[in-house]
């Protein structure tokens, strides 16, 4: 029986479905059903990705072509580091407490490092650089409107000025890979209002990050695609920051400020208590997290792009666990952390202790630290929860990872006879990585909200024939 589609019909399917994911995988759609009986505990909870949905949708159709024009032998695997770090990640089960958490992380390893990547490498050839950077850049655009929007609408709250994500730290995360691309999009540029779409999304971004790690990040990443550049773009560049830095102190909303001086001190103080809660008590404050609500018999249907839904706020207690530690200086809990980690990758250094198992083992090592518990939570050293999670097998495989994509990039950008596509792409690809391995020191790199365009960037500079489109 003859196929309905043909070939290049399901090509173009995939390809666009590919696109589609690259556009909208920052949204998560949460749909939980609460008894207004008990509302802290959800009758049904669901969360989940479109872009997972897209990328399974998109693999179906592709091993359906492979199978029907008997495609198999032509089928390209990601490369050798790639490999074997997903490998390692299936031998972490081995030292596993829970076997589920392990189970949900290698799902989504496995998901962006192995089937979102090869569908880039199989698919994806009738996509130009030129279009998939303007989407890219378009889409950014767009989000970084709407963190301008929070910054209005939310009282300009550093916690809830996040774009589209989760919260500020992928968002700030996110800009680590973005901005590099469009910088360097923007020092080969000759259309003035491309110079203007581009320096907007730029100069937005730094209006409304709230995280100081990711404006280091994102100012080293520059400062290094400045300096291989050239000379005058490096003398340009650091003129541009002075003068930035400058208006900043008249510009510049102080929480913005304040957020960035905050990152560059070792210590916090103030009242603990404030400290742990102050996103939570930000969000029941303003009750400004309910996207859309629905009433379904007696009961209420959410949904919404945050885990915290008003409804459960009134319901959370501040305590006063740590209040005799009130207004004295303490070192920030992501470097006791840090420490509690490290102490726990001594007791498992080969294997780690599973994908997923962070956060089931890393209490009992803090064992005689000064605190615990007492800044926002989920702020983690990447480095250190991928060794802890997968050893220093696992670590060195990401490593391999990250040095083999900067070389590659690095070997492109220098060669002379390449075209000029892949000399301008390859310097931001380099800027791309470096950002987002020193925000790798003070977030896990490594989450849903950010794999979709990490991957990408990992593939683009793994990609040889994108030089001579």
């Amino acid at each position: 029986m003859k196929f309905i589609l043909a070939k290049s019909t399901l090509e173009k399917i995939i390809d666009w479905l590919l696109l589609l994911v690259i556009i909208i995988f920052p949204i998560a759609v949460n749909i939980v059903m609460v008894s207004p009986k008990d509302l802290l505990h959800p009758i049904i909870s669901i969360n989940f990705s479109i872009a997972d949905l897209l990328i399974g949708l998109a693999f179906v159709i592709w091993f359906i072509k492979i199978i029907v024009f008997k495609e198999i032998n032509y089928i390209k695997l990601p490369p050798l580091p790639i490999m074997l770090f997903i490998i390692i990640g299936l031998i972490s089960v081995i030292n596993a407490v829970s076997i589920k958490d392990w189970l949900k992380d290698i799902i989504k390893f496995i998901e962006y490092f192995f089937i979102f990547y090869i569908l880039l490498l199989n698919n994806f050839q009738e996509i130009s650089i030129k279009k998939l950077k303007n989407i890219l850049f378009i889409s950014a655009g767009i989000i970084v409107i709407i963190a301008l929007i929070q910054h209005v609408l939310l009282n300009g709250s550093p916690y809830l000025i996040r774009g589209v994500f989760e919260n500020r730290i992928i968002f700030g995360s996110y800009l680590c890979i973005i901005i590099p691309l469009i910088y360097s999009d923007l020092l080969y540029a000759k259309n003035i209002y491309r110079k203007i779409w581009l320096s907007f999304i730029i100069l937005g971004s730094l209006f409304v990050i709230t995280s100081g790690s990711a404006l280091l990040s994102i100012i080293t990443g520059l400062l290094l695609m400045s300096l291989l550049h050239s000379i005058r773009v490096l003398f340009r560049y650091l003129i541009t920051v002075i003068v930035i830095i400058i208006l900043s102190l008249f510009f510049i909303p102080q929480k913005n400020i304040k957020e960035v001086e905050n990152f560059c001190n070792i210590y916090e103080q103030g009242k603990i208590s404030e400290n742990y809660y102050r996103r939570l008590t930000i969000l029941n404050d303003l009750e400004k997290t309910p996207l859309l609500n629905k009433k379904v018999g007696t009961n209420s249907l959410i949904i919404t792009n945050d885990l915290f839904m008003p409804s459960t706020l009134p319901k959370l207690r501040t305590g006063n666990r740590y209040k005799d530690m009130d207004n004295t200086k303490h070192v920030k809990q992501i470097y006791v952390e840090m420490e509690a980690a490290l102490s726990l990758l001594a007791k498992n250094t080969l294997l780690g202790v599973g994908l997923g198992n962070y956060q089931q083992n890393i209490s009992i090592y803090y064992g005689d630290l000064h605190k615990i518990n007492t800044t926002e939570p989920n702020q983690l050293n990447g480095f250190l929860a991928i060794a802890v999670t997968t050893g220093i097998l696992g670590l060195s495989l990401f490593l391999w990872i990250v040095f083999y994509s900067i070389k590659s990039n690095y070997v492109r950008f220098k060669e002379a006879s390449v075209k000029f596509q892949c000399h301008e792409l390859s310097l931001g690809l380099i800027g791309s990585i470096v950002a987002c391995m020193i925000e790798n020191c003070f977030s896990f790199l490594l989450v849903t909200g950010i794999f979709v365009p990490f991957i990408l960037v990992i593939y683009l500079s793994a990609k040889e024939k994108f030089c001579h489109e």
